[in-house]
């Protein structure tokens, strides 16, 4: 008995799991399990923007929406009525947020949720744990945590989330992505780069020597490490106020940690120490 939910969205679809997959098609048809036994009477919204989630709205058997950012708003499938995209006021970081912060409020907004609501929900919400997550400000600098990042398309979403200088923690094994355009990313945002050893990693290195040599700057990579806390390490010595450092891996945990959600607790709690202990510093010298 195959069903799929009375409400389903699809933010996005960007290359992972190919080592499971044998095509992006195969992945894309896993993915598209969450409309395609949808009623007639049910609602999917799908991202207009990405040419994967634009196609799959095309095929939904249900209710479809399509939500645009481009275009600042949503609309259903075969009409041209708008629905003003209004909710902007969100504290998360990055394009891709606002993204599901529009596909999110028009489900609201059709499911006749008030806007007052909407939008206290919108300014109030700050996101989930491993995802672009604020763990602390110490000394001036931002400790984000990207732990979830395990792709380059990932990575490059979240160095381009930010404006201010960013001290990247990265690498990792690989899962046999495209790198796509993270390396130039990574070389034109990034003031300094720990990577953390593995096969992606092996992959990463000589991409941004060469992409350091195509932009005229310097290549950002300080070192690679087999201890995390070592990279930790070195990211807090190099960095300054007003910098952020950023776990942001664009690979897999494996080999040095469990998953990822270990490699991300790891990273809050070397922050929290680091934390308490300019607390105890502050005091002493107070």
């Amino acid at each position: 008995h195959r069903i799929s939910p009375s409400v389903a969205v699809m933010t996005n679809l960007y290359p992972d799991h190919l080592d499971t997959y044998a095509s992006m098609e195969d992945y894309g048809a896993a993915k598209a399990n969450i409309f395609r036994h949808q009623r007639p009477e049910d609602l999917a919204v799908f991202n207009y923007d990405n040419p994967w989630t634009r196609r799959f709205g095309e095929e939904a058997p249900g209710r479809t929406w399509f939500a645009s950012l481009e275009r600042g708003a949503s609309f259903p499938r075969g009409s041209n009525e708008l629905l003003p995209f209004t909710f902007r006021d969100t504290p998360l970081p990055g394009r891709h947020n606002l993204e599901n912060v529009l596909l999110a409020t028009t489900v609201a907004r059709l499911l006749e949720i008030p806007d007052d609501i909407i939008a206290t929900t919108v300014r109030q919400f700050r996101g989930v744990e491993h995802r672009l997550q604020e763990v602390a400000v110490i000394d001036g600098v931002r400790y984000i945590n990207d732990t979830t990042s395990t792709t380059p398309v990932a990575g490059r979403m979240a160095l381009t989330a930010f404006s201010a200088p960013i001290i990247l923690i990265a690498g990792g094994n690989s899962k046999h992505l495209p790198l796509e355009d993270w390396p130039a990313q990574i070389v034109a945002r990034c003031r300094a780069v720990l990577l953390l050893q593995g096969t992606g990693t092996e992959e990463l290195l000589p991409a941004l020597q060469a992409e350091a040599s195509r932009q005229g700057r310097p290549n950002p990579v300080q070192g690679v490490f087999d201890r995390f806390e070592q990279a930790l390490d070195a990211a807090v010595a190099l960095a300054r106020p007003g910098d952020i450092v950023l776990l942001s891996p664009g690979f897999t945990s494996f080999g040095m940690f469990q998953n990822e959600f270990e490699r991300g607790r790891r990273f809050i709690a070397y922050v929290h120490e680091l934390q308490r202990r300019k607390g105890r510093d502050q005091d002493a010298k107070g």
